[in-house]
């Protein structure tokens, strides 16, 4: 697998040099993934969060990046093997 479930798990224990052993991309993935879960969260109790407002353009740059990560870190020739987990 990708390693961003167990990334993450190191991530909430605090454990970053495990996380980023395991998957890299999660450090991007998990601020953006963080306040979109504040942002609804919060929203019920009145505290009112800006809006992320995300162009098309981010969002697919974002997938493509997660895509080109995906497949360098399944490549068996190095440097590429420093992906994997």
């Amino acid at each position: 697998g990708c390693g961003g479930q167990r990334a993450f798990h190191y991530l909430l224990h605090l454990d970053f040099t495990k996380a980023a052993q395991l998957n890299l991309f999660i450090y991007l993935f998990a601020p953006l993934l963080l306040y979109i879960i504040l942002l609804y969260t919060l929203k019920p109790f009145g505290i009112q969060l800006p809006d992320l407002n995300l162009s098309l353009r981010i969002v697919i740059i974002f997938l493509l990046l997660l895509l080109i990560f995906g497949i360098l870190r399944n490549l068996p020739y190095y440097p590429f093997t420093l992906f994997k987990s």
